[in-house]
């Protein structure tokens, strides 16, 4: 009888099971190491795997700390050890007071395997290493306030296109439809700030392999891989194991993207036919920095698309937590509509010189990405001593 995907994988768990239960016994008998904050009651074999919150992760956290009445506590999974730090004190002092030691990041595997999407460039996913500081010493300039406001001048043009279009739809839309038109106005913002391209639809080539390529790099964080990286050396060849063969499909386009965007702004910059962008200032960066030529094409493709990926789907869902807010609280829409007409003149829009003069528009901003932050537990880093 054929071996349907779904039971290969079944059939491939149950002998990652196998291995780590034996390597887990074996590393019991011999770890050592520094003691580690108080943790959940653990289970034999699993440890505290049922103590992980399934969702909103930053909650339940917060709830095992209460339980624990610790502000930091340990999860043992699988032999795997988390550290959870639920002040702000504490990550203030280990993230930033000691970045020499705790800046190193935990990579999903289906990032760091060759065999899979693999993307070791990607700027989230570096890990404390030569790479990384040369990233640090590219992009730092330009991502300080004073750069960010070369900015303002795309960023106010399409919000300016993006009223527009919620003009014209009368009301009459859902939540994906504006989801669409959110992430049209922040792509094309963005495609114009680091490539100098101008997005006119979403039916844009390269903004349709763009997001595919954003898209599969969330998809790529696989549950079950992170969960069992065992899984990595199951043949591609095995029942169950074609989300190897997808992943591999994956790095491909993703790969494309990449190249193609950069390739269409270099070229651009090379005929003298270029509109200001990051792209240009940071090859024209790389040359005071001393990179060679390939050298400079490989880091500015690279963080030309973690910045455009960075920056599209998590800021839409800003948006639509916004959008979320106004209509669970009418009157402090009203506040603040109040506030915009009193003090921008009639038949004018509000742009960035404004926002000094709007208090209570921009608390309630700020309280939006207070009330639902779309990534709420900030970035893994790891540790290899414990």
């Amino acid at each position: 009888m054929p071996v349907t995907e779904s039971q290969g994988l079944l059939f491939a768990l149950g002998g990652v099971f196998g291995i780590a239960f034996a390597v887990q016994l074996w590393s019991q008998r011999r770890q050592t190491g520094p003691p580690l904050p108080t943790s959940p009651k653990p289970y034999p074999f699993i440890g505290n795997l049922l103590s992980v919150p399934q969702n909103n992760e930053h909650i339940g956290f917060i709830e095992i700390g209460k339980q624990l009445d610790a502000d930091m506590f340990s999860l043992k999974i699988f032999g795997t050890v988390i550290v959870v730090l639920n002040s702000h004190t504490d990550a203030v002092n280990l993230f930033e007071k000691r970045g020499g030691i705790y800046s190193d990041r935990a990579v999903p595997p289906m990032i760091s395997e060759p065999s899979l999407f693999y993307w070791p460039e990607f700027i989230g996913a570096l890990g404390y290493n030569d790479r990384w500081k040369k990233n640090r010493r590219l992009i730092h300039p330009w991502l300080q306030k004073k750069a960010a406001e070369s900015f303002h001048g795309s960023q106010q043009e399409q919000a300016r296109l993006l009223l527009k279009r919620l003009l014209i739809s009368e009301g009459n839309v859902d939540s994906e439809w504006l989801y669409g038109e959110f992430f049209l106005t922040l792509a094309g913002t963005l495609m114009h700030s680091i490539y100098g391209y101008k997005l006119e639809s979403m039916d844009d080539p390269f903004v349709i392999e763009a997001r595919k390529a954003v898209d599969r790099i969330a998809q790529a964080a696989m549950p079950t891989i992170n969960l069992f990286p065992s899984l990595v050396y199951v043949p591609g060849w095995f029942p169950g194991a074609g989300w190897k063969r997808t992943a591999r499909e994956w790095r491909e386009q993703h790969r494309k993207v990449v190249r193609e965007s950069f390739d269409w702004t270099k070229t651009r910059i090379a005929s003298g036919n270029y509109e200001p962008c990051l792209v240009a200032s940071l090859l024209a960066h790389t040359e005071q920095l001393g990179f060679k030529p390939e050298e400079a094409d490989d880091y500015v493709s690279q963080i030309a698309m973690t910045l455009f990926g960075g920056g599209t789907e998590t800021t839409a869902n800003v948006f639509i937590v916004f959008v979320l807010a106004m209509i669970f609280n009418p009157e402090v829409q009203e506040k603040a509509q109040e506030e915009i007409d009193k003090v921008i003149p009639r038949g004018k829009l509000p742009d960035m010189e404004d926002r000094d003069s709007l208090p209570y528009t921009n608390r309630l901003i700020k309280e939006v990405f207070r009330w639902l932050p779309v990534v709420p537990t900030g970035t893994k880093i790891t540790l290899t001593y414990l």
